[in-house]
């Protein structure tokens, strides 16, 4: 017996006109039913007890009965009631969110506990995409009219009179009101509420997947194209959207280019431990689509609220905005807040002086121009102390500093030659009185609470009268860290005679004088070996005149604080001691500093990626905040290593500097897409060129 020729199972003749349009969905029903079930044995054992892994197993299940069900009444008992058809319809066109959504769970779980390996995921996505296309076309198929007239649920008039009805605005009000007298309150609520609610949901999520997506200013590191809590609009379809409920993008022709501003995922999301990563597979899930669907402005997965202040909201770094400063083929080096790059086929230039391109890079953000800003490290003062320690490095050629190093090394030793360098040490040790540290600590205590309050005046609500004395003390706090620099040398110069044993030959090795620069180092190379050679410079000039003044009894004199103003104050403008007083500030601020100690760090940057013949791959981006002095970025991590400015010179008088530095890359499937526009506040509303 032919099984096809079965009219309970098969009741449509093929041979029969348009019979595609009913067996098309007939087996469409089937291997979504199918496959459902099928799929349950795929799935992966390793987090068969997790809660959404037996939930998905459960939808699978549900989908299927209702499924039988339907097949049974449609297509088997064909039944023709509108009722049911619209209904199977409406679960079909739901089955295919489900299907995605839902079969995705195990993968998701395995994904996020990092215990499912990569060829399974993709086959376990590949296998969900499949079943979901079943229920999709169906979907399709079950809209079409030529579908409706061959299960004979509507009839030629009654859909001719449809799409009357369409091109009729009166007529189509007319028939709404009459089919909704005809409903029941459950099916005018689902039909007139709940459904049109939950489409535009689904409809406003795939917009915002797909094509554009709205996103909330974390932060102050793109002052002044964005200020925090501004809200832009980002082109997703630009650069390739990212595939729902995967790591995954959609490959697109079009790439990011230098200049851009971008969103983009934090890389971090996908190391273990982070702190930027979903605390648990439940907001893994649901953190995106509460996300887009409240327009960035509810965020569920926060980090924990700050002790010191808790009403803070403290968003995780995941979705962070930058410029695209850097792409494949290129490297990147910074000198005094200005950007140097390289490719293959070029030398070091500029980067405003690259055709296309520009130095987007904002060092002198103050509050008169930006008052919005919350927080912000430089201050008009703080500038002149930085550009005149820059002149000081800049001025002499590297012959000229090689022979002024030479020079202050022997006036230096020349000077401890004349003097016993044990009882100086001695000397040294009777000296340094609690009092003098008690000074030194309360200048620094002052300065540091100048600093705080300087540096966040847009948030303590204070006059324009309190910011202008404040501003002056702090530039007073500033002015005598002289002090403290004068009583660091000594301290400094007390440990050196410590560690020599009295061995002027141990001076003679330690402090190194020649300069060697490669003719292919990088501007950043170029400029900090000069830097540690003026440094070394000017620390020998105060050493030599704190022996001076030892040599004429003065040195307590300087450091009492009762003498100051008659004999401190003359000797602490000391030419030499201001010029090294600039080159430590430059280079680390000064002690116990709560927002300077990373300015060097901020301004300057080494060559990236290192190595003469290394650039950045293909699908590599390097990424920087406008603002730079107040921006995470590509430069920058969380962990601070002290480093030789000069790498060639390790002897114990060669310059050390903290450095927060932990270079990385953006890879192209981080990238969510393009910065527009600002949306919100309507003052600010903008399109960005």
């Amino acid at each position: 017996m032919n099984i096809f020729n079965n009219k309970k199972i098969f009741p449509v003749k093929f041979n029969k006109k348009n019979n595609i349009y009913f067996y098309i969905p007939y087996f469409l029903t089937l291997m979504w039913i199918s496959f459902s079930i099928i799929s349950i044995f795929f799935i992966g054992f390793k987090n068969i007890t997790d809660g959404f892994v037996i939930f998905s197993i459960f939808i699978r299940i549900i989908i299927a009965v209702l499924g039988i069900l339907f097949f049974n009444k449609i297509f088997l008992q064909r039944n023709k009631e509108k009722k049911t058809y619209n209904v199977f319809k409406a679960f079909v066109g739901y089955g295919v969110v489900f299907t995605y959504v839902f079969y995705s769970l195990p993968r998701m779980v395995g994904e996020f506990h990092g215990n499912i390996e990569t060829n399974f995921a993709v086959f376990s996505f590949i296998i969900v995409l499949f079943i979901t296309a079943f229920p999709l076309i169906l979907y399709i198929f079950l809209r079409l009219n030529k579908t409706r007239l061959v299960f004979e649920v509507y009839s030629k008039k009654e859909i001719d009179y449809e799409n009357k009805i369409k091109k009729d605005k009166a007529l189509r009000k007319k028939e709404h009101h009459k089919i909704k007298s005809e409903r029941s309150f459950l099916a005018n609520l689902w039909y007139e509420w709940i459904d049109v609610i939950i489409q535009a949901i689904i409809i406003a999520l795939l917009i915002q997947q797909f094509l554009f997506q709205m996103y909330q200013i974390p932060s102050e590191s793109m002052v002044p194209t964005f200020i925090k809590k501004d809200r832009v609009v980002v082109n997703k379809m630009l650069f390739g959207p990212h595939i729902p409920l995967t790591e995954w993008k959609l490959p697109s022709p079009i790439k990011p280019k230098v200049g851009d501003i971008v969103v983009f995922k934090n890389p971090k999301m996908e190391e273990p431990g982070s702190d930027v990563r979903y605390k648990n597979v439940f907001t893994r899930i649901f953190h995106p689509f509460i996300f887009m669907l409240t327009l960035s402005m509810v965020d569920i997965d926060q980090k924990p609220k700050d002790p010191f202040n808790p009403n803070r909201i403290r968003a995780k770094e995941r979705f962070i905005v930058k410029r695209l400063v850097a792409q494949g083929g290129e490297k990147i080096c910074m000198v005094n807040d200005k950007v140097y790059k390289r490719n293959r086929n070029s030398d070091w230039k500029l980067m405003e002086n690259i055709a296309g391109q520009r130095e987007y890079g904002q060092a002198d953000l103050y509050y008169d121009k930006n008052p919005k800003m919350e927080h912000q490290r430089m201050s008009k003062y703080l500038r002149e102390i930085l550009n005149d320690a820059e002149k000081l490095v800049e001025k002499d050629s590297v012959n000229e500093l090689v022979t002024k190093l030479k020079n202050e090394k022997n006036i230096f030793i020349n000077k401890l030659n004349n003097i016993s360098i044990n009882k100086l040490s001695s000397y040294f040790d009777k000296m340094l009185k609690d009092e003098y540290q008690y000074e030194y600590s309360k200048r620094i205590d002052s300065l540091r609470h100048e600093e705080e309050i300087n540096f966040n005046f847009n948030i303590q609500n204070i006059s324009n009268e309190q910011i202008e004395y404040h501003e002056n003390e702090y530039e007073k706090s500033l002015n005598q860290y002289h002090y403290c620099i004068f009583y660091k040398m000594i301290r400094q110069l007390k440990y050196f005679l410590r560690i020599s044993n009295g061995n002027i030959d141990y001076f003679k090795d330690e402090i190194y004088t020649n300069i060697n620069i490669a003719s292919n180092s990088s501007p950043y190379e170029k400029y900090i070996k000069k830097l540690n050679a003026a440094y070394k410079i000017y620390q020998l000039k105060v050493f030599s005149i704190i022996i001076d003044n030892y040599n004429k009894g003065d040195l307590e004199k300087i450091l009492n604080i009762d003498d100051y103003y008659a004999y401190s104050s003359k000797i602490l403008k000391n030419k030499d001691l201001h010029n090294f007083y600039l080159l430590s500030i430059y280079i680390e601020c000064y002690d116990g500093s709560l927002y300077l100690n990373e300015i060097f760090a901020l301004r300057n940057f080494y060559e990236y990626p290192q190595g003469e013949n290394n650039y950045l791959k293909n699908d590599e981006y390097f990424m920087m905040g406008d603002n730079r002095y107040n921006s995470l970025d590509s430069r920058l991590g969380y962990n601070i290593n002290e480093e030789f400015l000069d790498k060639d010179d390790r002897t114990d008088f060669s310059k050390r500097v903290f450095v927060s530095w932990e270079p990385h890359t953006i890879k192209t499937r981080h990238i969510l897409g393009k910065a527009i526009g600002i949306y919100y506040p309507f003052n600010r509303a903008k399109i960005l060129r």
